[in-house]
């Protein structure tokens, strides 16, 4: 409807947004629907609302599973490699997302390139989570899981610290599978037991 009224920087927007919805309930089809219908309109977002429907669409793409077209996303979304075009959070997910696929490509070095962009926004309080744990991620990509443990522990106690359960779940099982990589499986077991005891 709002597409037959003209607004179809809102319609497109709408549409990511029940793809990202279907994307988390695994309604695949209607989620790449959605989204392929929403980004085909606005092929050259340039203000925030239209970046917003690319961003969105990345995160539905990374629900599915999707991670390069997530990550070509979040680049039309972010103008160019600084992902300037994005809100601060919307750049520390951005950067996870392109750390995640390039990791899943089995290229550490693209993955460290994005990592490394990303630490100047680990001084924001919105982003601090997402980057130490991103960077957590990488360290135990490059084989140093003793920083992987503290920067997941680090990224842990911030995600407490804000109320944020479940991104603190996420580091603590990060930091335990480093402490297992670090020759501490005793302790990673019981940093896995504390994590389900929460």
């Amino acid at each position: 409807r709002s597409i037959a009224l003209g607004n179809t920087t809102c319609a497109c927007l709408g549409l990511a947004l029940v793809g990202l919805v279907a994307a988390n309930l695994d309604d695949r089809p209607r989620a790449r629907r959605s989204v392929a219908e929403a980004i085909s309109a606005l092929s050259e977002p340039e203000g925030l609302l239209e970046r917003g429907v690319w961003i969105i669409s990345a995160y539905a793409h990374f629900a599915l599973g999707e991670r390069d077209r997530a990550a070509e996303c979040v680049i039309v979304a972010g103008a160019d490699d600084e992902l300037r075009g994005l809100q601060v959070v919307d750049r520390a997910l951005g950067y996870d997302i392109l750390v995640t696929a390039a990791l899943e490509r089995g290229d550490v070095a693209a993955a460290s390139a994005w990592g490394e962009k990303s630490i100047p926004l680990a001084a924001h309080p919105a982003a601090t989570v997402v980057v130490e744990e991103l960077l957590a991620r990488l360290d135990e990509a490059r084989g140093d899981p003793t920083s992987a443990v503290e920067r997941a522990g680090l990224a842990a106690a911030r995600a407490r610290l804000n109320g944020r359960y479940l991104d603190a779940a996420r580091a603590d099982l990060l930091r335990a599978r480093a402490m297992a990589a670090s020759g501490l499986p005793d302790v990673a077991v019981q940093q896995l037991i504390d994590v389900a005891g929460e």
